[in-house]
């Protein structure tokens, strides 16, 4: 797959850029750049499409929303392949819009996974990737986005039942995602 994705980047770029008159660094960005697209191309696309095969394209869709918006500013696990990225994002987007679709969140439950998840994003310090670390300044204003946007979807969670089973699956696979890295965190400092 990253093979595919290797060779599909850089036939692009030839064409975009024929006579190679670009410098190393634009080289770079047009790869990366290039290569993200592609891949949220294809893993939207992928996920949709199976979605309303699987009679849940609106509940994948919102979930895909909230988890993504989620995603971005929390960051979390991230996998060395994109075979294991692609594989595990559609199987979770149509896991869980398949099991919103299906069944319906009781209040209970819904205050439970608030406060598990609330209680991760509180301890949790986006960094940004090993690729792509924050600086600490950025990590703070990540926080607070973070802290702001968990407040409000679960406020929403509590009085809008339509979109609670949304709103508390997306909370709860992101708390999942930043669990490895606060368990490393937590045996570092023992």
């Amino acid at each position: 797959m990253e093979n595919f994705f290797n060779i599909f980047t850089k036939k692009l770029i030839h064409i975009l850029d024929p006579d190679n008159k670009c410098t190393e660094l634009e080289y770079l960005q047009m790869y990366y750049g290039i290569q993200t697209l592609t891949y949220n191309i294809i893993v939207t696309s992928l996920i949709l499409i199976l979605s309303y095969f699987l009679k849940c394209f609106f509940e994948t869709c919102l979930l895909f929303a909230t988890f993504g918006t989620l995603r971005l500013i929390a960051g979390g696990l991230h996998f060395n392949s994109i075979f294991k990225c692609i594989s595990v994002t559609t199987l979770i987007m149509l896991g869980g819009g398949k099991y919103i679709a299906i069944t319906d969140t009781d209040t209970l439950l819904c205050i439970v996974l608030c406060i598990i998840a609330n209680t991760v994003f509180l301890i949790h310090i986006p960094k940004g990737t090993i690729k792509n670390p924050y600086s600490q300044e950025y990590s703070h204003l990540q926080k607070k986005r973070l802290s702001i946007v968990s407040a409000l979807l679960t406020i929403i969670a509590f009085f809008v039942k339509e979109l609670r089973a949304t709103i508390v699956v997306a909370m709860f696979l992101v708390a999942i995602f930043l669990l490895p890295e606060l368990i490393h965190r937590f045996q570092a400092t023992e």
